[in-house]
């Protein structure tokens, strides 16, 4: 059985042209790949500050002396329960603090005085990944207009 002759005077649905398609589709998957990449990488840098987070004694070495809008983190030193000392950035800390004893959180790659730090890191991982699912729900939409457009020309 053939299909039905078009109505006289009708005008054939416009057909996507193949560049304008393969285009659509390469930019929707690169800036997938750049959202896993981002939603991947930026938690994996945000866990690793808050695991394994103890209370510890922070020494606070140096803090900047300038007076900046957003001066540098002051620098301090911190014993674990391992045992282990480690030397770094403290957060929470400021120009008065230098050559003080603070209490504070901390692991082998930073310290804070406070777990506000938690505070920060939970909304900064979600982002990316909330980031990634609309992301992947756009590009499903935007293949499955080029299909139906590719299949009705």
């Amino acid at each position: 059985m053939t299909s039905p002759d078009p109505v006289p005077g009708a005008v054939p649905p416009a057909r996507v042209p193949l560049p304008r398609r393969v285009l659509t589709v390469t930019l929707a998957v690169a800036v997938l790949g750049v959202m896993v990449g981002f939603a991947v990488a930026w938690p994996v840098g945000a866990v690793r500050k808050v695991v394994g987070l103890e209370r510890v004694t922070i020494q606070v070495d140096s803090c900047p002396t300038t007076v900046e809008k957003n001066p540098p983190s002051c620098v301090g030193s911190w014993r674990l329960r391992d045992g282990s000392t480690h030397t770094g950035s403290v957060s929470g800390t400021g120009r008065g603090d230098t050559g003080t004893v603070v209490r504070g959180w901390g692991n082998a790659h930073g310290a804070s005085t406070g777990l506000w730090i938690l505070a920060i890191n939970i909304p900064v991982t979600l982002a990316p990944l909330a980031g990634l699912l609309i992301a992947t729900v756009l590009l499903s939409r935007v293949v499955l207009r080029v299909r139906r457009a590719g299949r009705s020309g």
